[in-house]
C-alpha cells in the first residue's frame, strides 16, 4: 500500500474541464485528447497574462494527469494565489499535494497531509454543492490519521451536512466511513441504499462493484458491473470507469475493451477519462490477452498524445519497444 494511501487515500478522479472559466473550450479539448499541446497553449496564455489564475489552474489538471506532481502544484499554488476565492482551485491543488505524498518520505508527506486537509476544507467552503469536493474530503476524513485532521466522525457529520441537498451522496460518504471503521455490513448497506436513491444509476453500481473487488466477491462484483454497464442513467465518465474497473480487475476484458472505445468514439469532453489514459488501458487489456503488438501500438498512441506520461512510457519500457 503506498504513502497516500496510508495517509490520505485516492479520491482523486473524475472532474470536467468545461466548468473551467477564462480558458478557451479549445485547451479544454486539448487537455482532453493532446496534453504536449494544452501544455504549450497554456503556457502562452500565462506568458501573455501571468495573472491568468484559471490557465494555470488548467495546468495543474493536466500536469496532474501526466503524474508530475511538481509541476501540477507549482502551477496549483500559483491559481490559488491569483484567485484564492474559487473552490476548484483548492480542490486540484490539494490533489496535487496528496499525490505527491506517495513519493516523499513519512516526514514530508505529513505536512504534505496537512496541506491536503486545508485545501480539501476551503474547497468545500467555497462550493458547498460540488460533489466531487465532499467525495475527496469525506475520503481524506476516513483515510488519514487524526493527527493531520483525519477522522470517520468528521465524514459522518459531512454526511449529516449533505443529506438534504445530495442523498446519494451522503449515503456514499457513509459508506466510506463504515469502511474506515471495517463495519463492511453498514458500508454495504449503504452503497445500495445510494443505489436505490439515485434511481440505478451506473456511479453508485460502480461504487458498489469496486465495494466487491476489494473484497474479492467477484460473482457480486461481476453482476454490480453489469448493472452499471446496463443502467439507463450512464454517462460517460461511466464508460470509462466501467472499463478502467475492469481492467485493474482483471476480468470481463472483452467488455472493458468495448467500453473504453465506446468512450473514445464519444464527443464528451471529460479531464478524468482523458484520451491518451483510455489508449493506455486499452494496451493493458491487449497486453493481458497476449497481444504484445496490439497492446505496443496502444501504448505508442498514448504517449503521441501525452509524450511526458509515464505509464505509458514504462509500459513500452517493460515491453522493449
Amino acid at each position: 500500500m503506498n504513502l497516500l494511501r496510508k495517509l490520505i487515500g485516492a479520491g482523486f478522479i473524475l472532474f470536467a474541464l468545461s466548468a473551467l472559466l477564462s480558458v478557451t473550450s479549445t485547451a479544454e479539448m486539448l487537455a482532453v485528447s493532446h496534453a504536449d499541446e494544452a501544455i504549450r497553449q497554456l503556457n502562452q496564455q500565462v506568458n501573455s497574462n501571468p495573472r491568468n489564475a484559471a490557465a494555470y489552474s488548467l495546468l495543474c489538471r493536466v500536469y496532474f494527469l501526466l503524474d508530475d506532481w511538481d509541476n501540477a502544484i507549482a502551477n496549483g499554488e500559483r491559481a490559488v494565489q491569483l484567485d484564492p476565492e474559487v473552490g476548484s482551485y483548492h480542490l486540484w491543488l490539494g490533489r496535487a499535494y496528496g499525490r505527491k505524498a506517495e513519493t516523499v518520505t513519512l516526514v514530508t508527506a505529513f505536512l504534505l497531509a496537512r496541506k491536503v486537509a486545508k485545501e480539501f476544507e476551503r474547497a468545500n467552503e467555497l462550493d458547498p454543492d460540488d460533489w466531487t469536493a465532499r467525495r475527496d474530503l469525506a475520503d481524506f476524513y476516513v483515510q488519514a490519521p487524526l493527527v493531520v485532521g483525519g477522522g470517520e466522525y468528521k465524514a459522518e457529520r459531512l454526511a449529516n451536512r449533505t443529506q438534504s441537498r445530495d442523498a446519494v451522496g451522503a449515503s456514499l460518504i457513509r459508506a466510506m466511513a463504515a469502511l474506515g471503521k471495517k463495519d463492511m455490513v453498514e458500508a454495504e448497506r449503504q452503497y445500495k441504499i445510494a443505489i436505490r436513491e439515485s434511481g440505478g444509476a451506473a456511479g453508485p453500481w460502480l461504487e458498489l462493484a469496486r465495494f466487491y473487488r476489494g473484497r474479492t466477491r467477484w460473482n457480486e462484483f461481476d453482476d454490480a458491473v453489469q448493472h452499471a454497464l446496463s443502467s439507463p442513467k450512464k454517462t460517460s465518465e461511466d464508460v470509462f470507469d466501467t472499463g478502467e474497473l475492469l481492467v485493474t480487475a482483471g476480468r470481463m476484458l472483452l467488455e472493458a475493451s468495448e467500453e473504453l472505445r465506446l468512450y473514445l468514439k464519444g464527443n464528451t469532453v471529460d479531464e478524468h477519462a482523458s484520451a491518451f489514459r483510455a489508449h493506455y488501458l486499452l494496451g493493458q487489456i491487449l497486453e493481458q490477452l497476449g497481444d504484445r503488438q496490439g497492446a505496443i501500438g496502444e501504448y505508442r498512441f498514448s504517449l503521441a498524445l501525452a509524450s511526458g506520461y509515464h505509464p505509458a512510457k514504462d509500459a513500452l519500457r517493460r515491453l522493449g519497444a
